[in-house]
């Protein structure tokens, strides 16, 4: 008897997807038939580690996860830096990142959404180092490092969860909008040197000549390999879980009808669900999805978990992603390409496909969000000496926003008024019956 808690709560037991994604990490553990089909097993895998570890209990299977949050944090920095080349924007970015509420909701939940989340960013990042880099002014090694990376964390997205696959389009697109960019440079090269009249060229010259031909060939070559056979090895690999089953006998035929039958519950997925919302509601914050609920509190008290955003960074966010796409379009700044790229690779798909939604499928496009609302915040103080005291002022509205919501992000126990005169902002933000 003492082993059953008096009062049940998301502190002793599991709440939303938990019970499928925990439940299937503890079964891929003791080579159990895993309970969850319909994702691929790599964030499961990870989540399994806390509960080795830690023992089949809330700190166990939500630990890993809270980890691969905390790490969002000074990876989203490291982006930030090499896009933005100051450490003042990259500390805007992770400051922001840091008190978002889908971020803070996302790492305390054993799902799998922040697994892939990290993922993604390691790719698009990689990526970043491998797009800002000349042929000319980089070894090749130099410039296929980054991208192996990319490909092994595209890969490591993809086997977390499906919704990964989207990145890989957004990737694409900026590697060969690399290889164009350095053509360009090679056909200025090549005019160069037919101008230099009755001269030879000089070897360097030559030599220039030949650095993009062999570069691409090379390049093209190798992310065959990055990009094709290691992401789908490492989500292959992702399902040896299975292949351990004792006396079921799976084989790479079951493996093979795992992804049909994958493909077919999504795409067939016709189930209704009182918060669920469309993509294009997302950014405009109209239906969080509602978690936890605590049960048996004194009357006039209650206990919630909603997954949202922080209106101070997704309401701004969505204007400032309109906003860089009108500047792209005049000045179509490599930076802002990068960000608007990363953004709707992560968002478009959503638009098209046809099963149940919710808010949390955006929070892959968070980061790029962000980047957009930081790169607005440096145009703003490079044009605008002496107007950094707005900057701290918006910085400090986010902060204040994560603390007077901090009670239906996190669970605490808060009174039933002042959620319902101070937090309620629409009439679809639903915190408590």
């Amino acid at each position: 008897p003492h082993t059953i808690p008096e009062l049940p709560s998301f502190l002793n037991g599991m709440y939303f997807d938990e019970i499928y994604f925990a439940r299937t990490a503890y079964e891929h553990l003791h080579r159990m038939e895993p309970y969850d089909s319909v994702q691929p097993f790599l964030g499961k895998i990870l989540l399994s580690i806390g509960i080795a570890i830690f023992g089949m209990n809330p700190f166990g299977w939500r630990i890993i996860g809270t980890l691969f949050g905390i790490a969002m944090i000074p990876l989203i920095y490291c982006f930030g830096l090499q896009l933005f080349k100051k450490p003042s924007y990259a500390f805007i970015g992770a400051f922001l990142l840091t008190f978002d509420f889908m971020h803070f909701s996302h790492s305390r939940i054993a799902t799998i959404e922040v697994y892939m989340v990290f993922f993604i960013l390691c790719s698009y990042y990689c990526m970043l180092l491998f797009y800002q880099r000349s042929f000319y002014e980089y070894p090749l090694k130099k410039l296929l490092i980054p991208l192996f990376f990319s490909g092994l964390f595209y890969g490591c997205a993809s086997a977390s969860k499906l919704n990964g696959v989207f990145s890989g389009g957004g990737l694409a697109f900026i590697f060969f909008t690399t290889i164009y960019r350095n053509y360009q440079i090679h056909l200025k090269i090549k005019k160069d040197s037919k101008n230099l009249a009755n001269q030879e060229a000089s070897p360097a010259i030559q030599k220039s000549r030949m650095i993009f031909p062999y570069y691409t060939k090379k390049i093209i070559l190798w992310c065959l390999l990055f990009f094709i056979i290691i992401p789908l090895t490492v989500y292959a690999l992702s399902f040896i879980p299975l292949l351990l089953v004792p006396n079921r006998g799976h084989s790479v035929h079951d493996l093979i009808q795992y992804q049909i039958n994958m493909y077919n519950y999504h795409r067939n997925l016709k189930a209704t669900h009182g918060y669920s919302s469309p993509w294009w509601q997302w950014p405009l914050l109209i239906r969080p999805i509602w978690m936890y609920q605590g049960q048996g509190l004194p009357d006039g008290k209650i206990s919630c978990i909603s997954s949202m955003g922080n209106p101070a960074i997704w309401w701004p966010g969505t204007l400032a992603l309109m906003v860089c796409f009108i500047i792209w379009l005049k000045k179509r700044d490599t930076t802002l390409f990068f960000i608007l790229v990363g953004f709707l690779s992560q968002y478009l798909p959503w638009a098209i496909i046809p099963r149940l939604t919710f808010i949390y499928h955006y929070f892959a496009s968070v980061p790029f969000v962000i980047f957009a609302i930081v790169y607005l915040i440096r145009e703003f103080l490079e044009k605008y000496q002496g107007s950094k005291y707005f900057v701290y002022a918006y910085l400090i509205i986010v902060a204040v926003l994560f603390v007077m919501f901090y009670p239906v992000i996190s669970g605490m126990v808060v009174d039933r008024a002042y959620v319902a005169r101070f937090l309620r902002w629409l009439p679809s933000w639903i915190f408590y019956i």
